[in-house]
């Protein structure tokens, strides 16, 4: 069942990145990369359920991670974007330093244990999972997806009360779904669920955008 979830996610991730090159005559770059982002967090996740192997796997959660990295960033670009605020370069050039310095870590995924101490693969029901002892700066990661939870719980509770470039409805909604990322995240990590709930959460967003 989670073997044919992951699939579907990942077909409809790219089918989503075509209709965002079919449907827009002049594509918005940041929209692109999100949707870009989105397809690869899906086809790591793809891959690491169906890994028969430990090198697979690790290589399938690296790819994982690329999106799992830059996609909140966008995400919040993107929103800061619609609602018409500039966000200063000084501010991207501090998120996507973060961003990459995690990516970073997460590449040193089997040659180190300063973001995983061990790893095992798992396979069991049909799919395969990463069973992990975190290392010491794996905390990084989940620092940075609070921070972009600030972020988009201070504009869930100030949509209605600013006037923006695009509907209040399409800044409020994307701040509703980025937060629900958030959210699945947590639940992700706090009870080990194998479920891709933040693909659905992702792709939920992008399909919000295209309505």
């Amino acid at each position: 069942m989670i073997v044919i979830f992951d699939l579907i996610a990942f077909i409809v991730s790219f089918v989503m990145i075509g209709s965002v090159l079919v449907r827009y005559k002049k594509v918005d770059t940041q929209f692109l990369l999100l949707s870009s982002a989105i397809a690869v967090t899906c086809m790591g996740r793809y891959i690491l359920t169906v890994s028969q192997t430990l090198e697979t796997a690790l290589l399938a959660n690296k790819i994982l991670y690329i999106g799992g990295c830059y996609a909140p960033l966008l995400l919040v670009v993107v929103l800061f974007k619609l609602s018409d605020i500039r966000l200063p370069r000084l501010a991207v050039a501090v998120m996507t330093f973060y961003s990459s310095l995690v990516m970073f870590l997460v590449m040193t995924i089997g040659n180190s244990d300063i973001y995983y101490k061990e790893v095992y693969l798992v396979i069991a029901d049909g799919h395969s999972y990463l069973e992990k002892v975190y290392g010491p700066l794996h905390i990084l990661y989940p620092i940075m997806m609070g921070f972009y939870g600030v972020i988009l719980l201070v504009f869930l509770v100030c949509s209605p009360k600013r006037r923006y470039k695009m509907s209040l409805r399409t800044v409020g909604g994307v701040s509703v779904i980025g937060f629900g990322i958030i959210i699945a995240y947590a639940v992700e990590r706090l009870f080990k669920v194998e479920f891709g709930l933040m693909s659905m959460a992702y792709l939920a967003a992008v399909s919000y955008l295209l309505l």
